[in-house]
């Protein structure tokens, strides 16, 4: 059980990190597209790609966890 729990707080810490990171970018990238004054439909498309990779990781590192648990 000590295992198991150690394993979640180290998913929770990668996962807590990966939001962060993607926080970040997603705002630096807005930033930068304001400044550069990038056309309106480049960057959703981004911002949709972001989200898409996000989720990806979060699905990857659940079946990971369950994987090794189970």
């Amino acid at each position: 059980m000590a295992i198991h729990a150690m394993d979640i707080f180290k998913i929770r810490l990668i996962t807590s990190k990966i939001v962060f990171d993607f926080r970040s970018r997603v705002s630096s990238m807005i930033f930068s597209a304001s400044n550069a004054s990038f056309s309106s439909t480049g960057l959703p498309q981004q911002v949709q790609l972001y989200w898409v990779l996000f989720i990806w990781l979060v699905v990857t590192f659940n079946i990971n966890n369950c994987n090794h648990n189970g």
